[in-house]
Parts: C-alpha cells; structure tokens; sequence
C-alpha cells in the first residue's frame, strides 16, 4: 500500500506534466509556424505599378444609402470601385447588407439572417438613416448578383472589395464573381479582394475557390479592427499572425489608428514578407496616399460629413457614432509567451522531480528487504501492510 502510494503519485505527477509539456509545446508551435506564414505569391512585387487601388466604403454614401446599387454603380462613376458588405438570407442568397439586424437601415427590428429573400426584396431602406442624413429617397436592398452584373455591364474591369460576414453563401458568392462579366486576371492586376474580420469565412472562400476551379488570384484579406479583441487586443494577433495563417490570407488591412501607432512597424513586416497592405477609416485619398506610400489597396470613406463626428465611422453594430481608437496591450503578447515557455520548463522540472522520488522509493524498499525476510515477512508489502 505504502509503495502504490507514492508510486501511483509519482506516476500522476509526471502524466499530468508531460500533458501540460506537450499543451504548451503545442501552442508555442503554433504560434511560431503562425509567425513564420508568408503568402505564395509576393503582393508587392506582383503590384508594383498599380498601386493603391481605391474602394469606397459601402459605396458612395455620399450619394446613396450604403450597399445600395445606386451608391457602387456611383463609384464607378467616380473612377473608384466599391467596398460592399455581403449577408446571407435564410433561403442562402448574399445580398448587399452590414448589420447583422436591420434596423438601423429600416426601421424593422430583425435579424437579417432570419429574414427570407421574398421578405428581403420587399424591404425598403429608410430615406433619413440613424446616421443622420436624409437621402430623400427610398431604396431596396440589393442582391449581390445583380449588383455584379450591373457594375460588369458598366466597365468590365469593375472589381469590389466583397466583406463577406459570413461563410454560408462562399460558393455561391464565388460563383457570382466569377461569372459577373469582369474580365478574371491575375493577382497582379485584380480588382477583387475578399475581405473578412474571422479567419474562418475566409477558408470556406478559400475551399469555395478550389472546388469552382476559379482562376481568380484575388486578395483575401483580414481585416484587424480596434476593439474588437476583447481582453487579448489587436496587437497581439498583428504580432502573431494567428488569424492570416488560419485564414490562409495573402492580405492585411487595418484601421488608420493601427497605422498610425508604433505598430505600423508590424504592418510593414507584413508588407516585407509579401502580404498585400489596406487601409480604412480614411477620407482623403491623396493625403493618405502621401502618408502611406506602400498601401496596395485603401478603403475610403466618401459619406455625408456630421461634424459631431468628425473622426467616427457611421453605421451598425455597435460601432455606430463611436471614434475609433486603439490600444495596443503589448504585456499580453510577452505574457502568453512567458507563461507558455515556463511552462514547459517547469513541466521538465516536475517530471524529472516525481521521477527521482518514485525511484528513490523503489530504492528504499529495495534495502529492506532482507531485512523484512529475515523477520519472517513474505514480501516487502506484507511487512508494511502489518
């Protein structure tokens, strides 16, 4: 009994410290083959003269309410492609929509992902939106093909920047691109990037590309909004690369706060190792051209100006009305690293701790028992058990 007690405890031990070795070996791989992701083909050099590319955000909003046929067939207009959000109805159809509920846009409190597509094309936007700005007209919402097609039958060398909020309609949204009309190029002169905020979407986009056989190099790119990390932050994916090698994207973007603080250093890293650059949240083209001379692609924001806010970005979500700012929480990134490179030596030391204890045990036990035969014991158990 003495010997299963601090034989079966030494055994735990070590069970339990190679359980926590290999979890925090594991991690620290994954995190480093993350680090070390690169995309197969170099954006820069693929781009070098046909950079950036300018899409404005959810249209002309300016013009139109956003993701509306009127406001992308208005950026063509203006000799810029469109930004546009893409939500999937419940009858699986991608129509042209940002909020996950409808009422900012038209006054019904409902899930857009509820809704049908006979409800859907019956439903009219709202001419003044909660933004603030009265379009003096309504309009309906739109389905991704149609849009696709109009802006094709315009230029066929129309391209978009699809922000796809979902996985559910990746092939049929891929279908849609692919047989838009626009002329389908390599990735050194597309237009078309598919954007996403969740690396998941992003690999069924990828899959849903692979399986159409589509020749289309567009860029996939993640999107890295301030905020919307919780307690683990931005940074700490920029620095890890987590969600690109996940999400198997050749392109990053980021807000221009990101841009604009020490992590910028980061985002050029990304541009050294060949991932295409964007930019959001900006207003003057030129300007940002100017401070930004690497950006491949920038998503511009041509809306109605609210002077009470200047530096926010309108529309849905959560967001709507809020200036965007950006904290960098670096600790957590040294933390995690810390506290999973401690773990595995710690884990060593353990291991190695209950190992010399069970053998020294079997030692003990070994040396007694001659003495234990000469008392007329059976066995070192017996004795002990007496």
């Amino acid at each position: 009994m003495a010997r299963c007690k601090y034989g079966c405890a030494s055994i735990t031990c070590i069970v339990c410290a190679v359980f926590w070795f290999i979890t925090c070996l594991t991690l620290l791989c994954i995190i480093y083959a993350a680090q070390s992701y690169r995309p197969e083909i170099s954006c820069y050099d693929a781009k070098a003269e046909t950079r950036p590319i300018i899409y404005l955000h959810r249209g002309n909003a300016t013009f139109a309410q956003e993701n509306t046929q009127d406001a992308a067939l208005r950026g063509i207009a203006a000799s810029y492609w469109s930004e546009i959000d893409v939500s999937t109805s419940s009858d699986g159809t991608p129509y042209l929509f940002h909020d996950a509920n409808i009422q900012r846009m038209t006054g019904i409190n409902a899930e857009f992902e509820s809704l049908s597509n006979e409800e859907l094309d019956n439903e009219l936007l709202l001419s003044p939106v909660i933004d603030g700005f009265d379009y003096n007209e309504t309009r309906r919402i739109p389905r991704l093909e149609t849009v696709m097609q109009l802006m094709c039958s315009v230029n066929n060398n129309s391209g978009a920047m699809l922000d796809v909020k979902d996985e559910d309609s990746a092939e049929t949204v891929v279908n849609i691109v692919r047989n838009s009309g626009c002329t389908t190029r390599p990735l050194s002169d597309t237009n078309f990037i598919f954007a996403v905020g969740h690396p998941t979407p992003m690999r069924a986009y990828k899959k849903a590309m692979k399986n159409a056989d589509a020749d289309m190099d567009v860029i996939t790119s993640v999107f890295l909004h301030p905020g919307a990390y919780g307690a683990v932050g931005l940074h700490f994916f920029l620095r890890t690369r987590l969600l690109h090698w996940w999400g198997k994207a050749n392109g990053v973007s980021a807000h221009r706060t990101v841009w604009d603080s020490q992590d910028a250093e980061l985002l050029h890293r990304y541009e050294e190792d060949g991932f295409c650059s964007g930019i959001y949240g900006v207003e003057n083209a030129q300007e940002e051209i100017e401070k930004y001379p690497s950006l491949v692609y920038m998503n511009l924001d041509e809306k109605p100006y609210f002077s009470e806010n200047a530096d926010g970005q309108f529309g849905g979500d959560g967001w709507n009305g809020e200036a965007v700012t950006y904290e960098r929480k670096p600790a957590v990134y040294a933390i995690v690293m810390t506290m999973l490179w401690l773990g595995i030596v710690l884990c060593g030391v353990c291991s190695y701790a209950a190992y010399y204890l069970r053998k020294s045990k079997h030692s003990e036990f070994a040396n007694l028992q001659p003495a234990f035969s000469k008392l007329g014991a059976t066995s070192t158990t017996e004795m002990v058990s007496v």
